[in-house]
C-alpha cells in the first residue's frame, strides 16, 4: 500500500524543513502522535532513530534511511509484522513551499488489512499536512 499527499504551505522552505525535521516536537501539533523520543541528541540525519508512540499502536523505532539536507528524509520501521516507511519532501513553490508526505506499508498483513490501513493512513497524512502547515505558518509570524 502506497499513499501520497502533496499540498502548499504558506511558509518558506527553510521554515517548513525545520518544522518537519524537529520530530520530537510533532506531538505538539499532531493529534495522532503521543510522543517521539529521539535516541540521539544530534540533528536528524542519516541513521537517526526515534521511538514513536501512537494511540492504539505499539511503540515503534523509526530509522532514517534516506536523507537529503533541507529537502527530504525517509524513515522506516517494522510494526505489527509489516514494513512501514514514511517520506517527507520539502520543495520551493510559488507562494510558499510544496510539502509532500507519503507512506508505504508492505507485508502480508498489509494486504489483508488494506481497507483499514488505507483509511487510517489517509487520515494520518491529512493530520500531518495540517499540523506541519499550522506549525510552519505560526513560525513565520
Amino acid at each position: 500500500m502506497d499513499l501520497t499527499r502533496k499540498e502548499l504551505v504558506n511558509a518558506d522552505p527553510a521554515t517548513v524543513w525545520k518544522t518537519v525535521v524537529e520530530v520530537e516536537r510533532w506531538p505538539e501539533f499532531m493529534g495522532h502522535i503521543d510522543a517521539v523520543r529521539r535516541h540521539d541528541g544530534e540533528q536528524l540525519g542519516m541513521g537517526s532513530t526515534a521511538t514513536l508512540s501512537q494511540p492504539r499502536l505499539p511503540d515503534a523505532v523509526w530509522t532514517v534511511d534516506e536523507f537529503v539536507p533541507e529537502t527530504s528524509f525517509r524513515w522506516s520501521a517494522r510494526l505489527l509484522g509489516m514494513d512501514w516507511s514514511a517520506n517527507h519532501v520539502v520543495e520551493p513553490a510559488q507562494g510558499g513551499t510544496s510539502l509532500t508526505l507519503s507512506i508505504s506499508v508492505a507485508g502480508w498483513p498489509a494486504r489483508l488489512l488494506k481497507p483499514f490501513l488505507e483509511r487510517a493512513a489517509k487520515h494520518a497524512l491529512a493530520q500531518e499536512i495540517a499540523g506541519f502547515r499550522a506549525a510552519s505558518e505560526d513560525r513565520m509570524q
